[in-house]
């Protein structure tokens, strides 16, 4: 709804990493699926002064803290780096994540991106993918390009939003 804010215990936005058998995700109160909250690797930083020369740049460390030790350990725990990246008047941002395993790791690591959104007045409405087959049937094993939800089709009050993965610099 529109008045609920990000840290609402009704949504589920966040990241979220299987690794091996746990998933790993924020402390959002509103699912037992995480097995392992998130923990700090330190304060965000924000650097620029949003331009195309010089945009906004805000890090965002978490970790998993698999060797239990006191902070980040590079050689026992997983790092995940956010890089949110934005210059004014672009109408998009890129997110650029780095996930890096233990030094020793032989776990598999799947990394999920999840947004809740309100769109064009509700809180619903039809998930597409690029390869609309994809979407239709379900699959969870393909590799879409763009997902979304898109509402009022063929309406003057059509409203779109979704992520969407592009190699580099390219502009979606």
């Amino acid at each position: 709804s529109p008045g609920t804010t990000d840290t609402a215990t009704t949504l589920y936005n966040g990241i979220f990493l299987a690794y091996g058998n746990r998933i790993i995700g924020p402390n959002t109160g509103v699912t037992t699926i995480v097995d392992t909250v998130w923990q700090s690797a330190g304060a965000q930083t924000a650097t620029g002064d949003g331009t195309e020369a010089n945009p906004y740049i805000v890090t965002t460390r978490l970790f998993y803290n698999i060797g239990g030790g006191t902070g980040y350990d590079a050689g026992t725990d997983l790092l995940v780096e956010v890089q949110t990246i934005y210059a004014y008047p672009n109408a998009y941002f890129t997110e650029n994540v780095t996930v890096t395993p233990p030094t020793s790791n032989t776990q598999v690591i799947k990394y999920y991106h999840t947004l809740d959104t309100y769109l064009a007045g509700g809180d619903n409405g039809p998930a597409f993918s690029l390869d609309p087959s994809l979407a239709i049937n379900n699959n969870t094993t393909g590799d879409p390009s763009y997902v979304g939800v898109r509402k009022g089709i063929g309406t003057s009050t059509e409203a779109i939003v979704g992520f969407a993965e592009v190699e580099g610099s390219r502009q979606f």
